[in-house]
């Protein structure tokens, strides 16, 4: 079978038949799979806007205790020193300190891009 062009099903026999919807399968498992893992990234952008947003403009969550994670299983007590800057993982072990309204346009910038991503245009990156 050509790849690109038409292809009258009514000509192939069982097995070929069985071939195309295997590959199918597959390829709509592997969409479902990306889509799954698009959206849970989209849900932490905005997650972590929110977290950002709650802290930087409640003053009074500086002196409140709050559970630091050391896994994805274990978290201590810990309290927030400094609710004005923040640090981020930028991707492969980088992290960059600044402050909490740059994180926010930073976050916004990345969800712009996934989302970018998720239906398929092109952004001008300036």
């Amino acid at each position: 079978m050509a790849e690109g062009k038409p292809i009258d099903i009514m000509t192939l026999n069982v097995e070929q038949l069985n071939d195309i919807k295997q590959r199918l399968e597959k390829d709509l498992r592997l969409l479902s799979q990306s889509f799954s893992q698009l959206k849970m990234v989209e849900n932490k952008y905005v997650e972590g806007k929110e977290c950002l947003e709650s802290i930087f403009f409640d003053s009074s969550v500086a002196d409140k205790e709050l559970m630091v994670p050391m896994t994805s299983s274990l978290y201590v007590p810990g309290k927030l020193a400094d609710t004005k800057r923040v640090l981020v993982d930028i991707g492969t072990g980088y992290y960059i300190e600044q402050t909490v309204p740059k994180t926010i346009e930073y976050i916004a910038v990345s969800y712009t891009h996934l989302r970018a991503h998720e239906t398929g245009r092109n952004l001008v990156c300036r």
